[in-house]
């Protein structure tokens, strides 16, 4: 799966140009499986240590990708109003590959076809799919699934409320017979999150660039070892993963935005690092900055409603268990799968990694002063990553959330950002003073 992702990325590398950044980005994209291989070995002890370095890596160099932009942002020419340099780049294609559309569309078709035979004839489903058909078998019963999960699966009610509700046709379809086994719902489920990821690729890349990049996008997802990783799992890793990217597809409708990355929220709860960056007003376009600041807590608000009646279920029982169930639970977790979880001596910096992290989510409400959606993306999945890396429970399904951004703002190659110069007064246009009367 790593050399199919290579070389369905090739088209989009110049061949002059292979020794380089943009190169070094898709190695260490897959370099994660160096770590898995010692996983699957069972040497967490080497396998933890190793996932760490890509990570370190990958948020540092989208940081500095958002930095550079900022920096290198260039007066626009006489005559280019900002918002026509907003609009620019999505005239343009930004993907700098030579290969056919043809092509693109051949190796997406051989990827899917991969990735959805082997969910179909050699996948396996793990707890997390599996609790998302109990707790759609208990909504569908009229019960919450906060604290009333079975004894083979008493710690299955961790999730958001949406988690549970995207299972509940897939469970009608297939119902839950009280037992763990092949669970046809979780394969269902598991298949439409990964269809909704590849189609918001699609559309994602359609809106800045057409065609080619919307295909460019949607191969690097379906071919992509670690999002087929969390496919053949059936895991509910890429809701989150589609919540995040159909807010980016939406993100100049603040409303949009504000649904999805609620949507996310109500999925799993590391996405809340987003929420100071994307309540800011990304293009100088469109009303005010509180107008549209107003649209984007009504989205989150409209989110919470049509995912939070589950809380409500049982008389309300469920609002009461569903801190102490998720994250009362997440906080006082212990995990081996992180070096925090392996060494107890590194819990102070665990927590100081904890504040600079939402340190920086809050930074980014006032800088860059100017943010264009290669910056956001980068932004976007700096923070993702950083707030992975003090994670006591860490696991390879969690590469898909900052995936797309990686993808975004690594591999095209965006046009430099252009800023408009300040209004200085002109000289030579400096208005004539009128003759003092002569006294006579």
């Amino acid at each position: 799966l790593c050399v199919i992702f290579l070389v369905a990325m090739l088209p989009f590398l110049r061949p002059r140009r292979l020794l380089s950044l943009r190169t070094l980005d898709l190695l260490v994209l897959v370099s994660f499986t160096v770590s898995l291989v010692w996983f699957l070995q069972g040497e967490i002890f080497t396998s933890v240590p190793l996932q760490y370095p890509p990570m370190i890596y990958l948020g540092l160099r989208l940081a500095w990708i958002a930095v550079a932009r900022t920096r290198a942002a260039r007066p626009l020419p006489d005559g280019v109003a900002a918002e026509e340099a907003d609009e620019a780049p999505r005239r343009r294609p930004v993907f700098g590959g030579s290969a056919p559309t043809w092509v693109l569309v051949t190796l997406l078709a051989v990827t899917l076809a991969l990735r959805f035979g082997l969910n179909a004839f050699d996948s396996n489903v793990i707890d997390v799919g599996y609790a998302g058909v109990i707790g759609a078998d208990r909504i569908t019963h009229g019960e919450t699934p906060y604290g009333t999960m079975p004894s083979d699966c008493s710690t299955c009610d961790t999730y958001g409320p949406l988690t549970y509700i995207t299972y509940v046709p897939f469970e009608l379809a297939e119902p839950w017979h009280g037992t763990w086994d092949e669970l046809n719902a979780a394969h269902g489920a598991a298949t439409m999150f990964d269809v909704l990821c590849i189609a918001g690729m699609f559309a994602l890349g359609w809106g800045i660039s057409g065609l080619r990049l919307g295909m460019g996008l949607a191969l690097a997802w379906a071919a992509f070892p670690f999002t087929a990783f969390a496919l053949e799992t059936n895991s509910n890793d890429s809701l989150v993963a589609a919540a995040l990217i159909w807010g980016l597809v939406l993100f100049r409708h603040p409303l949009g935005r504000g649904v999805m990355l609620g949507f996310a929220l109500a999925s799993k709860f590391a996405p809340a690092v987003l929420l100071p960056l994307w309540s800011r007003k990304p293009f100088p376009r469109g009303g005010g900055a509180w107008r549209e600041a107003a649209a984007y807590v009504a989205g989150l608000a409209l989110a919470v409603v049509l995912t939070g009646w589950v809380l409500l279920l049982d008389g309300g029982d469920g609002l009461r268990a569903f801190w102490s169930r998720t994250i009362g639970y997440q906080l006082d977790r212990d995990s081996p799968f992180s070096i925090w979880g392996q060494h107890d001596g590194l819990r102070p910096v665990q927590i100081g990694l904890m504040v600079l992290v939402g340190a920086a989510a809050i930074a980014v409400l006032r800088w860059p002063r100017r943010l264009d959606l290669p910056t956001l993306t980068a932004l976007s999945g700096a923070l993702l990553i950083a707030i992975q890396l003090p994670l006591t429970h860490w696991f390879y399904l969690y590469i898909p959330w900052f995936l797309p951004f990686a993808l975004l703002a690594m591999v095209p190659e965006w046009p430099a950002p252009r800023r408009p110069e300040p209004d200085l007064p002109d000289p030579a246009r400096a208005p004539e003073r009128e003759p003092l009367p002569v006294p006579t």
